[in-house]
């Protein structure tokens, strides 16, 4: 990571240095009718920011966007950095667009950061599905299993539908899954960890995970989980749930898990006041500052945080979350 953010800095640095022209720094241009974007002052600053297009860090491309702001003279509020993509992938004979309804219960400051693609499974539900009654139609799952989730049908298929989708819509900067959905992108992150998909791709480094679990089938153990899978994770477990147990063992399977538990069923939660800033910090301190939680364990408890360092950072997190809320608020108001 430090390699390629020293890369990217001598990559800017090299480039303002070529395009300095006049002695005070960029000029704006003789020409009163020129578009702003034409002025070479601006020209120069849209051309630097093409450096952040080939960077993965959201940390590295804000600090990047600050640098240039300053260097150009120009507000931070014209400087837009692109959001990073998390990929959603709804549970068993459900569909995107329902794992999208169940997400908006969540408080919008969680993912303010990005941006949330739901695509359908590849296969029409070959079956009732829990949701009819509740969420219209139509219904999709992934792949096809037994009732003890040892043999599956169409799972290679549906990984190379994947693999596919990503490199054609991504870079994605992390997965979110519910049910199958979950234990399908775990075991995206498995794969690619051991280098057997996704070469090409960007590391994923987030994962969101609401009932997942682990495969069964030894061979796909063997492939998958057999190194603690490094990508930070949060893991959403409920105390009614039929797949707590399998969702406290895939959250085993990723290093220093976060674990929240909610006393609901199989089911995407509504989350309170603590699990929002919870999960919000876990977001801001490993995706803009890049620097884990340490220590994260079960029941949303950090044992390697002193007490008055957890405190500050959740007051920090509140103070931000009703900030947010607030610009919201105001925004939202008729002028």
């Amino acid at each position: 990571m430090q390699k390629s953010s020293t890369k990217a800095r001598s990559s800017m640095e090299k480039g303002l240095s070529s395009r300095r022209n006049c002695e005070g720094g960029y000029p704006r241009g003789n020409n009163p009718n020129q578009p702003i974007y034409q002025t070479p002052k601006v020209s120069c600053f849209l051309e630097a920011l093409l450096v952040l297009e080939n960077t993965h860090s959201l940390s590295l491309s804000l600090s990047l966007s600050l640098s240039l702001s300053n260097h150009f003279g120009l507000k931070m509020e014209a400087v837009s950095v692109a959001k990073k993509r998390i990929l959603c992938l709804h549970g068993f004979r459900t569909s995107g667009s329902f794992l999208k309804k169940q997400i908006s219960k969540w408080d919008p400051s969680i993912f303010a950061h990005f941006e949330l693609d739901f695509p359908d499974g590849i296969y029409p539900a070959g079956g009732k599905s829990e949701i009819e009654g509740i969420f219209p139609p139509p219904y999709f799952e992934w792949f096809q299993f037994n009732k003890d989730f040892t043999e599956y049908t169409n799972l290679e298929a549906c990984i190379d539908y994947l693999c596919n989708y990503i490199t054609t819509n991504g870079p994605f900067h992390g997965f979110l899954g519910f049910s199958q959905g979950a234990s399908l992108s775990a075991l995206l992150l498995g794969y690619q960890a051991q280098g057997k998909i996704l070469k090409e791709h960007p590391p994923i480094t987030l994962f969101v995970s609401i009932s997942g679990s682990k495969f069964r089938d030894p061979t796909i153990c063997e492939a998958a989980y057999r190194d603690v899978i490094k990508v930070r994770s949060v893991h959403f477990v409920g105390e009614k749930d039929w797949l707590k147990l399998p969702s406290e063992e895939l959250a085993a399977a990723f290093e220093d898990p976060l674990i929240i538990r909610h006393p609901q069923g199989h089911t995407v939660p509504r989350l309170d006041e603590e699990a929002v800033g919870k999960v919000c910090s876990w977001i801001r301190h490993g995706v803009v500052l890049q620097s884990g939680i340490n220590g994260a364990s079960a029941e949303i408890e950090h044992e390697n945080t002193s007490e008055g360092e957890t405190k500050q950072k959740e007051s920090e997190v509140k103070e931000a979350v009703a900030m947010e809320k607030m610009e919201a608020e105001a925004v939202a108001m008729p002028s």
